[in-house]
């Protein structure tokens, strides 16, 4: 589904590929993530809309996948892109993160697009609304959600359980 702000992809990653990445937990080094491009903050670090965790994931078939998700939307592009690491995000009990953009503009090659992943399973967590521009996302674990870097979005707290994401950005190159 496509709306004007944003494309929905059903089915990105099957239920058992997010359970694949979800079993490589263990073996991750976590660290407390941080959140740029706030409203108001000046593009530095916000922990008042953000507090989760984050770790890279550079596994290359979960890489090629979502530069797949990705490509319709940059059919109307005009220059290449680049691409970052895919950052896992974890959102526990009463982590989200408020509305915010993904465009850090003081860098030479800014963020054009963002594509997340919903990784938990619908019974894994309850609350955690992913919502661009204002309006919640219906999302199903393993679909996908990719928007311009400078679209607004939030993730609404999570009331129970856990909440786990992929996000991987593309930069104008």
């Amino acid at each position: 589904m496509r709306t004007g702000r944003y494309a929905l992809h059903r089915g990105a990653l099957s239920p058992a590929e997010c359970g694949a990445v979800l079993a490589t937990d263990g073996r991750r080094q976590w660290k407390p993530s941080a959140l740029y491009g706030a409203p108001g903050d000046g593009e530095t670090v916000n922990r008042d809309v953000w507090d989760g965790q984050r770790t890279a994931v550079c596994d290359d078939w979960l890489l090629a996948r979502l530069d797949e998700v990705v490509r319709p939307m940059r059919r109307g592009l005009r220059f290449a892109l680049a691409r970052e690491p895919v950052w896992w995000n974890r959102h526990g009990r009463g982590v989200g993160f408020g509305e915010h953009y993904d465009r850090i503009s003081s860098e030479d090659n800014p963020r054009i697009l963002t594509c997340t992943v919903l990784l938990s399973a619908a019974d894994a967590y309850e609350g955690g609304a992913f919502m661009v521009a204002g309006r919640v996302v219906p999302m199903h674990q393993g679909d996908a959600v990719v928007f311009s870097a400078l679209t607004m979005h939030a993730v609404a707290p999570v009331a129970a359980g856990r909440r786990d994401s992929l996000v991987r950005w593309y930069l104008a190159r």
